[in-house]
């Protein structure tokens, strides 16, 4: 299978690289959500094997109506349980215990692959993966042609990486979230939309809708693994 590069991530060579994986819902999880909920975005965080609870993940969720969202899991197959942990306006953090392990850890795991992050785009999952080399890559490539999905690699940059990018952003997500920034998108009320930015910036809504999607995944979970030390650090005092 032929890896397409994306324009993300420019900058000093490193063996590691990073794909996204676009997966059908089918072989990750809430396929009867995404079909039921339309336009409410889900932001997946790597799963994690909890002794006694099952294979639980952080979903963070962006929707106006949790009723209908909390309605939705109760009716979803792959949800075996949920606990919503946090809400402010829109946004909504839960701990999701999964009935059963999806299809697509399997296929990432294989040959080295390691999850980062996993965000919903048009009814699909889109799932940022790190590879120790593109060998590893080029095999889940192979894998993926097998069951047609649709794999495109983007550059692990030493900013992703380093002490001084605690949040772990690209490069290009950086620039993108200060231009934002610098023309008023985050004022109230906005001085500017996305369409205009990305006009401004000569990339697709889509395309940049995503960057800025991924980047304030990336921050948000900083800020609550941050908070999260800091409460750990005051209950032990």
């Amino acid at each position: 299978m032929a890896v397409t590069e994306t324009g993300e991530g420019e900058g000093a060579p490193t063996d590691a690289v990073l794909a996204t994986v676009i997966f059908p819902p089918d072989v990750v999880v809430l396929e009867a959500t995404l079909d039921r909920l339309d336009g409410v975005e889900f932001d997946l965080k790597p799963s994690l094997a909890v002794e006694g609870a099952g294979l639980t993940s952080q979903l963070h969720v962006l929707t106006d109506d949790v009723r209908a969202l909390e309605t939705a899991f109760d009716a979803d197959p792959s949800v075996e349980g949920y606990d919503r942990q946090l809400s402010s306006g829109d946004s909504h953090l839960y701990v999701v215990r999964w009935a059963e392990r999806p299809p697509a850890i399997d296929l990432l795991l294989e040959h080295g692959g390691t999850p980062l992050q996993a965000s919903t785009s048009q009814g699909s999952w889109h799932v940022t993966v790190m590879f120790p080399d593109r060998e590893g890559l080029s095999r889940t490539a192979d894998s993926c042609d097998r069951i047609d999905v649709r794999l495109l690699l983007d550059k692990l940059t030493p900013a992703e990486i380093s002490a001084e990018n605690p949040c772990r952003m690209t490069d290009v997500q950086t620039e993108t979230v200060e231009r934002a920034l610098e023309l008023g998108y985050y004022e109230i009320p906005r001085g500017v939309t996305l369409v205009e930015i990305a006009e401004e910036m000569d990339v697709s809504h889509q395309s940049l809708s995503e960057r800025l999607r991924r980047a304030h995944g990336r921050i948000v979970t900083q800020m609550l693994e941050a908070k999260s030390v800091e409460i750990d650090h005051e209950e032990g005092e």
